[in-house]
């Protein structure tokens, strides 16, 4: 992972956090850990996303950080939400 994206990881793991979201990478997925959880990396039908909102172990919303326009450096988090795992289109399962 380049150091840009380093850095703009930590920041949303940051505010993440600060909002109440337990953080934890996909394939170290705790489902006991609380009602809120975000996933990094989730492997969804389309893709890879950067993290998968889960609420009571139900898909809750998507976020894809993407680059500020002007700088190029810092990532701006975009939420997709979602009413259930079939709409954002999860690869498979959720391991745990």
């Amino acid at each position: 992972m380049a150091e840009p994206e380093k850095l703009a990881r930590r920041q949303i793991d940051a505010q993440l956090a600060a909002c109440g979201w337990i953080v934890q990478d996909y394939k170290q997925f705790n489902p006991s850990a609380g009602r809120g959880i975000a996933l990094r990396e989730a492997p969804l039908k389309s893709g890879t996303c950067d993290y998968l909102l889960l609420v009571d172990r139900k898909a809750a919303g998507v976020i894809e950080a993407k680059k500020e326009p002007s700088s190029g450096t810092n990532a701006i988090p975009r939420l997709v939400p979602a009413g259930c795992s079939r709409s954002i289109g999860l690869k498979r399962s959720l391991p745990g």
